[in-house]
């Protein structure tokens, strides 16, 4: 579902998927699967998966991609 004024978007149950005004992303659980701010991605364990001001990536188990 979409918020027309702040620009939300919500999972089917109700759930805020996307914050409007901040960009952060939220997986069905809750946790933040992205950081509207400074870009990081985090894959649904918690871990970081990618580093938005560098562009890092890494794998589900924290170590470094492509190193």
């Amino acid at each position: 579902m979409y918020d027309g004024n702040s620009g939300d978007l919500y999972y089917e149950d109700g759930r805020l998927a996307v914050n409007g005004r901040t960009g952060d992303a939220y997986y069905p659980d809750g946790r933040l699967m992205r950081n509207g701010s400074t870009g990081d991605e985090y894959y649904d364990n918690g871990r970081l998966k990618r580093n938005g001001s560098y562009g890092t990536e890494y794998a589900p188990n924290g170590r470094l991609l492509g190193g």
